[in-house]
């Protein structure tokens, strides 16, 4: 049996914020996607990945 995907529009969540470069910054990150994927439907699906990348972003964003 193939599942039909629901097509139905969903409004944009959006999230933005400037974050200092410091040691704090990566863990805010964080703390952002996490309200984001809270808000959005099947949001924790992406949690591991997501909090993965926007980690390794973020800390690295600074470096040269």
């Amino acid at each position: 049996m193939c599942e039909i995907a629901d097509l139905t529009p969903v409004p944009a969540a959006r999230t933005d914020c400037w974050l200092p470069r410091s040691r704090r910054s990566p863990a805010e990150a964080r703390r952002q996607l996490e309200r984001l994927l809270a808000r959005v439907h099947d949001g924790q699906r992406f949690a591991d990945t997501g909090l993965l990348l926007v980690s390794e972003l973020v800390t690295n964003a600074g470096a040269p």
